[in-house]
């Protein structure tokens, strides 16, 4: 029977350990990149909802700031949106068949 020496078996043990620290490792860093993507993902998403708010809050202000400086803005909206007519004035209303 051949004898082995001690520093081969610890080379080998040594050699095992560090495969198994590197196979560790390697799915650590996999599932932590999964998460980094998934979190850009999402970061990206909340970005362009971001965004589409901004732009409803500019509209809504920009709304706004006609309902209140623009006589004639006003006028419009209420007649289209609330059927009001000027006194004398005949009003025609379609139903849709839809």
């Amino acid at each position: 029977m051949k004898s082995v020496s001690v520093g081969k078996i610890l080379f080998y043990i040594y050699l095992g350990v560090l495969a198994a620290l590197a196979v560790f490792f390697c799915i650590f860093l996999q599932q932590t990149y999964r998460e980094y993507t998934t979190l850009k993902q999402r970061q990206a998403q909340y970005e362009r909802q971001l965004e589409q708010a901004e732009q409803e809050l500019a509209y809504k202000k920009h709304y706004y700031e006609n309902l209140l400086n623009n006589p004639e803005f006003v006028e419009r909206v209420v007649r289209q949106k609330l059927g009001y007519a000027r006194p004398g004035e005949i009003l025609f209303r379609f139903e849709r068949e839809d």
